[in-house]
């Protein structure tokens, strides 16, 4: 193997050995761009406009049950510059459903932080 090649496969080896040898792979960021983007264009669009600024999603923001037919959101994991969607230990949750092809606002309420 030439010298370059063998300071190659050194580099590699020495960066990949904290991963491998803890046996972590790469994990989605929690608060990741994409938790907002992979939602329904309707449910995207009324919860961002509850922040001027584009609001940062935990990864349990969203939930779906029924064969993906409704969305639960859970607002303990929703951060955006305003605020106010906790009261002491209860957050706002709201249910989507799917009518008609677009999901649809079918509950607002408050309740405990648990998904």
């Amino acid at each position: 193997m030439r010298p370059f090649g063998r300071w190659l496969t050194a580099t590699i080896m020495v960066a990949l050995t904290p991963t491998m040898a803890s046996g972590q792979s790469l994990k989605d960021w929690p608060w990741n761009p994409l938790h907002m983007a992979r939602l329904p264009p309707e449910v995207r669009h009324a919860i961002g406009a509850m922040c001027r600024q584009q609001p940062h999603l935990g990864h349990y923001f969203a939930t779906y049950s029924q064969s993906g037919q409704q969305i639960n959101l859970h607002f303990e994991d929703y951060h955006c510059e305003r605020g106010g969607f906790c009261r002491g230990e209860l957050c706002l949750h709201q249910t989507w459903r799917r009518r008609g092809g677009h999901f649809v606002l079918v509950s607002s309420f408050y309740a405990s932080g648990n998904h």
